[in-house]
């Protein structure tokens, strides 16, 4: 027997949540979705696993690896996300009369898997499904490769199924925010049986990670689950049930009751939080369904990505565009006097892209001039006023412009969102600016892994030396954008 883990899901329901890793690997109990999936196969007695993966690839090997730790041995198959299973099965080319077990690895189910497949192997068909409370479980038993084709994609379907209803088992799809909130209230409840909880018990309230301490006293009656490298303070007050995952920071006279605090976040001190998810600086109330993005670093921060620092260097920035600024004021007439030459639209609007985390929506971005000129510097000069704005660094991946953004369609291609654009930067300086969209996304792929503060002042001379080069100040092809914008788009 084979099984097949699919973890492929794009978790678009499940934003801003999915903005920064794969759905499966969301925290239940302070414990990835998958990492639960993977305890029930080993539990089972199963040995090779296929994980189907897409976003976020390299996370994902990272988390789970070889598949060691649980006593599995795990390949790897890439899906385009939110495929048919039968779609990418067909082109890995699987054994045909090979029987596998199939789950999705990105919803939470705690049964009996090895109960499962003893009663599935009794039943007649081809194709056998699991159901828990009515509805589909997620979990299939076939014989043989065609008879995958009969599983569905995601998302699965709500209604009644026909199949072995699996009895003294619990399962959530995790389909909405609401739904991730409750399933890790439940897990920590204890009403999802057979799931590994992490940590030791203190009491009849509180579960404590490794490296964790709680000086504070959980309310009566309430549950408290607290990951691994976590701090919450004497102070604190946890009511009802609270779920603290890993390396979180809850500080003094904070109030938590029903809710959930996701890895790397900091809690401010006498900051109320009631039916509620906190994401480092995102704020879910689950009643409402409202997303917050909290700006002050003492309320709610990102422990991996300090607001106060991120603070220090936007000022540091923003002053550096002013003194570039007043440096380059000699250079405007001359580049006006050019720009007005032209027959028509001397001043060219472009609207350049900025990730998700920096907006609220996909598409969002900010306005940048261009001047209709072909010397590169003179092109350039309105982009040191976003600078100065504050919607650009001095040093960072070059800009794109939206079409360009949506215009990618792997994971690659992606890799410098989370870095800031900059007015500079190795694309800007190195490359010619009519290089392909390709060559330059690999460029700022390699700035973005190799990131340092000793690297951007080293771009910074590199600029200087290159502004006194010919290319700087030679006429570029016509119609051929600076900084790989797209020079007429007006979106």
């Amino acid at each position: 027997m084979l099984a097949i883990l699919i973890a492929d899901r794009r978790g678009a329901e499940l934003d801003p949540l999915t903005r920064r890793g794969s759905a499966a690997l969301l925290p239940v109990a302070a414990r990835p979705v998958l990492a639960h999936n993977l305890d029930a196969l080993s539990q089972a007695g199963v040995e090779r696993v296929f994980l189907v993966i897409s976003a976020f690839p390299e996370q994902l090997r990272k988390d789970v690896g070889d598949g060691r730790q649980w006593g599995l041995q795990i390949d790897y198959l890439v899906s385009r996300g939110e495929e048919r299973p039968a779609d990418f099965l067909q082109r890995r080319q699987m054994p045909a009369d090979a029987e596998y077990l199939v789950l999705r690895g990105d919803m939470l189910r705690a049964c009996d898997l090895a109960e499962f497949v003893m009663l599935a192997r009794a039943q007649a068909g081809n194709c056998v499904a699991g159901i828990i409370d009515g509805c589909s479980a997620g979990l299939w038993l076939c014989r043989g490769l065609e008879a995958c084709a009969a599983l569905p994609g995601w998302p699965l379907e709500t209604g009644p199924v026909d199949g072995i209803a699996l009895e003294s088992a619990a399962m959530s799809r995790l389909d909405s925010l609401a739904d991730f909130h409750r399933a890790n209230l439940d897990a920590a409840r204890g009403r999802f049986p057979r799931l590994l909880l992490p940590g030791r018990r203190i009491g009849d309230t509180l579960t404590l990670g490794r490296g964790s301490t709680c000086a504070a006293s959980p309310a009566a009656g309430a549950q408290v689950l607290i990951g691994a490298r976590s701090t919450v303070y004497a102070t604190v007050q946890l009511e009802d049930t609270v779920v603290i995952c890993d390396q979180v920071i809850i500080d003094r006279q904070a109030s938590l009751a029903d809710t959930v605090v996701l890895p790397g976040s900091y809690v401010g001190a006498r900051v109320e939080l009631r039916n509620a998810i906190v994401s480092c600086n995102d704020l879910i109330r689950v009643d409402s369904g409202s997303v917050l993005q909290v700006v002050d670093a003492f309320l709610l921060a990102d422990l991996g990505e300090p607001e106060i620092s991120r603070g220090v260097a936007a000022v540091l920035n923003r002053f550096a565009g002013v003194l570039l600024l007043l440096l380059s004021l000699p250079l405007w007439p001359v580049a006006l006097g050019l720009a007005f030459r032209q027959p028509s639209r001397p001043i060219r609007r472009v609207r350049l892209w900025r990730p998700r985390s920096d907006a609220q929506d996909a598409r969002d971005g900010f306005i940048d001039w261009e001047f209709a000129v072909t010397i590169p510097v003179l092109r350039r000069l309105p982009r040191i006023l976003a600078v100065v704005r504050g919607q650009m660094r001095l040093v960072g991946r070059a800009p794109l412009t939206l079409a360009e953004a949506e215009s990618r369609d792997q994971d690659w291609q992606r890799a410098a969102d989370r870095t800031p654009a900059g007015l500079l930067g190795p694309t800007q300086i190195l490359l010619p600016s009519d290089a392909p969209l390709e060559e330059r996304l690999v460029s700022d792929a390699c700035y973005a892994g190799q990131r340092s503060l000793l690297g951007d002042a080293k771009h910074l001379l590199r600029a200087l030396a290159a502004l006194c080069s010919r290319r700087a100040w030679q006429s570029a092809r016509p119609g051929t954008a600076v900084g790989g914008s797209e020079s007429a788009q007006d979106h």
